[in-house]
């Protein structure tokens, strides 16, 4: 279920750019490049939005999900596993840390 979200996800950003201009897509035959030019007036109030939908959701549906597991795990079980719940945990934490190379990387390059 998550995954299926995520992926869907992953389309919002080509698929508005279609939407709004789908001319508005350039491709650097050089480089191999495909690049969003976003000239249209709309993408003022359009592009905000998207590091939110990209940065911030996945992250919070990973935290909540590993709290109503290590919850679920808990209730049904009467005790969780310490093991289970650093192993669970450290998953998580990791999905969350691999993300930060790349926002810190459009935070400068941007």
């Amino acid at each position: 279920l998550i995954a299926s979200i995520i992926w869907t996800l992953t389309t919002i950003l080509p698929l508005s750019q279609l939407i709004v201009d789908g001319t508005d897509i350039s491709y650097n035959q050089i480089i191999y490049r495909c690049a969003y030019l976003f000239t249209k007036p709309i993408w003022e109030k359009l592009l905000p939005a998207l590091p939110i939908i990209f940065g911030v959701i996945p992250n919070i549906v990973v935290v909540i999900t590993t709290v109503t597991l290590l919850i679920f795990v808990k209730r049904v079980t009467g005790r969780a596993k310490p093991q289970g719940i650093v192993t669970y945990v450290y998953v998580g934490i990791t999905y969350l840390i691999s993300g930060v190379p790349i926002l810190m990387y459009k935070g400068i390059f941007r």
